[in-house]
């Protein structure tokens, strides 16, 4: 159901006919008051429960938190004057959706928290409106209507678990690439827990002295601060006789529950099945190698998509009303003119449902879950609102059982298992994918997988390498490629290239105290990370040699060291603060200088953003100490190998600071990125400096240098 504000504002946009395609009508009142809005929740309106329930409320600055509630706060109040304002809580653009009829129109919510939440008056940085976008459009254009089956309070009951037991059953006996992943190989992890005939109890078995029989399942889950029971060296004991399901932690029971329910006997957690000895990591760091095999091979993965720690149950409650999309009648202008106008039924959903329940879902923020997501060949999100479905085949919620309707598949988040190197690969040949040109398309699937796990947090940030160390097991046989730091040989000279976009402005990255990697790798690096290119075409630089040493016999383990020997034009080179662009105080820009020359221009004076663009790897105020100690840049890519610049592509300039001068060695500071045509012809034409044999190096020869960069 919808409530009569929404009703309202539905009506008002088809009874509009000025609405332009694609062309956003903003600014428009929706709720007036928090108190309308916290009514309309509170009777289970579609779309006020769904804003309310935007994760994105809890990441945006200055916003409330998502643990927050409604009653926290009513009309806004003007701090200065103690007068009620005008400012609603909640307005919306609406725009007519570009390539439908005149009638399908889509909706952009904002969410205004009041100050109480806030701490002053609503502005556009405690402005909600990421994920709020919703369709609406006349059901007899809908490629698939929402099932309307009921669903029930919980996503425990025996309704909702049937619902999951027919997905299952339907993946294995009739999915094509499924049914094959389907077949028990006869492997087992180190350890299970294997559940009693009694359903009372359960206990720790060791798979090599007592063979199972049968499948297991996995469960993904955040372990969050709280301490609960672990797997040690003085649990094992009391583990293997068996415990009551009724002792271990809320989620551990919920999850033993539901994998009863699918008919399996046996249930892997890391918590419980992996040694976490703080003292003795030996088994953490062997069977953490494993995860590729062990959720590959698990029957059904159980994602407690939504529970905070293991405390917190598996299930959740919700109404009906509140996630069932709903039909609403209105009346649209009669085409003819003549006559009244006759009501019709439109179908309003959320457009970003999936991103918000499943992907954007508190589990689903984990690095480790990136993997665990893609590897296991289907997946149980258990939601904040609803359950949902994945396997190589389809995605499916409660909404729709039968599958999402396939412009929800091209949206933000969905059909991610087509992320999976083997089911891409699947896929590429099934649909008649060739590679073109020099880049394979498995090498662009790797770093569309380095941008996902990029935005992912870990608990550990050492964990970096290691928490991907299942992907790059399950693509190393598909590229047949040495694997180096998270990235792949072949196109090392483009996967250099990576960028940090965010770093800056402050707090968006940070490099880890204890060492990971080398500050080549973006491993070396937490933050959001867009992955360099696998191509060599246009490289300016040469990957002469390199060495990583590892803690363990496994190169995608951790790293404990590492160098990279580099060939290219080393210039030297300044940076100095610039002014901010325009709307943007907090964005630092810099000036740079190479060889004694200043390459950075103002192309757009009105936007103020300069060329090249500088990211750097970690946000800096400055550069004073660096500039007098050495800073150095490398060409790296030119549009052009042989100097026509004529193409739109960006040149692309590694930066680093000097190590140790005697030695040659070098640490990444970030890359520069220049896309103008006269920026590029300037770099390219500066001369080479008479003391560029002298400057810092392993080996300067042919006009290049070949430095190290650790």
């Amino acid at each position: 159901m919808i409530c009569t504000t929404c009703q309202t504002c539905l009506q008002q946009s088809v009874a509009d006919q000025t609405v332009a395609p694609n062309g956003w009508r903003g600014g428009q009142a929706h709720h007036p008051t928090n108190s309308s809005f916290k009514q309309s929740i509170a009777d289970g309106c579609y779309v006020c429960t769904t804003i309310w329930a935007n994760p994105e409320r809890s990441r945006s600055p200055g916003s409330i938190p998502v643990a927050a509630s409604v009653d926290s706060g009513d009309e806004v109040s003007d701090t200065a004057s103690g007068t009620i304002s005008s400012a609603p809580c909640t307005e919306y653009t609406v725009a007519l959706c570009r390539g439908s009829n005149a009638q399908t129109r889509r909706f952009q919510f904002t969410y205004l928290p009041p100050p109480s939440l806030t701490a002053g008056a609503p502005s556009k940085t405690t402005k909600i409106k990421k994920g709020n976008c919703f369709l609406l459009q006349p059901v007899s254009d809908a490629e698939r209507e929402p099932d309307t089956h009921l669903i029930d309070p919980s996503t425990g009951s025996a309704r909702t678990l049937a619902l999951a037991k027919h997905w299952v059953s339907e993946c294995t006996e009739k999915h094509g690439q499924c049914k094959i992943l389907a077949e028990d190989r006869g492997w087992y992890p180190t350890r299970l827990l294997e559940l009693s005939d009694s359903g009372q109890s359960v206990r720790l078995i060791q798979t090599k002295e007592t063979a199972p029989t049968g499948r297991y399942m996995t469960l993904t889950h955040r372990w969050g601060p709280v301490d609960v029971m672990k797997l040690t060296k003085a649990t094992f004991p009391g583990l293997a006789k068996g415990v009551q399901i009724s002792s271990l932690p809320q989620l551990f029971q919920d999850s033993i529950h539901v994998t009863r329910e699918l008919g399996i006997r046996y249930l892997w957690i890391d918590s419980l099945c992996i040694l976490q000895d703080r003292d003795d990591l030996s088994d953490w760091r062997h069977e953490s190698l494993r995860m590729e095999t062990v959720y590959s091979n698990s029957y059904c993965n159980i994602s407690a998509a939504s529970a905070a720690d293991p405390t917190e149950s598996l299930f959740n409650t919700r109404t009906s009303e509140s996630i069932q999309p709903p039909i609403v009648e209105l009346k649209p202008p009669n085409p003819s003119g003549n006559g009244p106008d006759m009501a019709k039924p439109f179908m309003f959903y959320d457009q970003y449902f999936w991103d918000k329940e499943v992907s954007k879902a508190p589990v689903n923020t984990r690095a480790w879950a990136v993997q665990e997501r893609l590897l296991a060949p289907r997946v149980l999100h258990f939601g904040k609102r609803q359950l949902a479905w994945e396997c190589f085949d389809k995605d499916a919620a409660e909404i729709y059982p039968a599958g999402l309707p396939q412009h929800l598949t091209k949206l933000p988040g969905a059909r991610f298992k087509c992320l999976d190197p083997n089911v891409f690969h699947e896929l590429k040949t099934r649909v008649g994918i060739t590679d073109a040109g020099e880049t394979p398309t498995a090498y662009l699937l790797w770093s569309r997988l380095v941008d996902v796990y990029s935005e992912c947090a870990l608990t550990f940030p050492k964990d970096k390498l290691i928490a991907c160390a299942g992907l790059a097991k399950r693509m190393a046989p598909i590229l047949q490629d040495e694997y180096i730091a998270g990235m792949w040989r072949r196109y090392l000279e483009g996967e250099l290239l990576w960028i940090v976009p965010g770093a800056q402005v402050p707090g968006s990255s940070s490099r880890p105290k204890e060492y990971r990697a080398p500050t080549w790798s973006w491993a070396s690096v937490d933050g959001l990370i867009r992955a360099g290119a696998p191509t060599v075409e246009h490289a300016m630089i040469k990957v002469e040699d390199y060495h990583l040493t590892y803690p363990v016999d496994d190169k995608m383990s951790d790293i404990s060291g590492g160098w990279l020997r580099l060939r290219g034009v080393l210039r030297e080179m300044k940076l100095s603060r610039t002014s901010a662009p325009a709307g943007a105080p907090n964005y630092h820009q810099w000036d740079m200088t190479l060889d004694g020359v200043k390459v950075t221009t103002v192309p757009d004076t009105k936007t103020g953003y300069v060329q090249p663009q500088v990211f750097l790897d970690v946000f800096s105020e400055d550069f004073e100490r660096e500039n007098t100690e050495g800073l150095f840049a490398m060409c790296a890519r030119s549009p052009k190998g042989d100097g026509d610049l004529t193409t739109g592509a960006s040149m692309y300039i590694l930066l680093f600071r000097v190590v140790d001068r005697a030695t040659g060695t070098f640490e990444r500071i970030g890359i520069a990125r220049e896309s103008g045509q006269e920026g590029k012809a300037r770099i390219m034409a500066l001369r080479r400096d008479s003391q560029a044999p002298q400057l810092p190096c392993i080996e300067y020869r042919d006009g290049l240098h070949s430095i190290r960069v650790i």
